[in-house]
């Protein structure tokens, strides 16, 4: 069983660790959440999973994953 981790990145150069979540879903939303309030051009959010076994692994969300829905007008 994992355990679920977000690292977000402010600035380029602020990183942060958030979680854990107990699902993968949990963290996936709050990610969403968060970008809504983050600068595309320089920040960024990337998911982190540790195994039982202590390794880890960092990935990286597909294009589009992140972008808030559009305004209504």
């Amino acid at each position: 069983m994992s355990t679920y981790y977000l690292i977000a990145v402010e600035g380029g150069i602020e990183p942060s660790l958030r979680g854990p979540y107990d699902t993968i879903e949990e963290r996936n939303e709050d990610a969403q959440e968060i970008a809504k309030d983050q600068d595309p051009g320089s920040d960024g959010l990337f998911p982190l999973d540790q195994e039982d076994d202590g390794h880890l692994s960092i990935g990286a969300y597909p294009g589009g994953f992140l972008a808030s829905e559009p305004e209504s007008e």
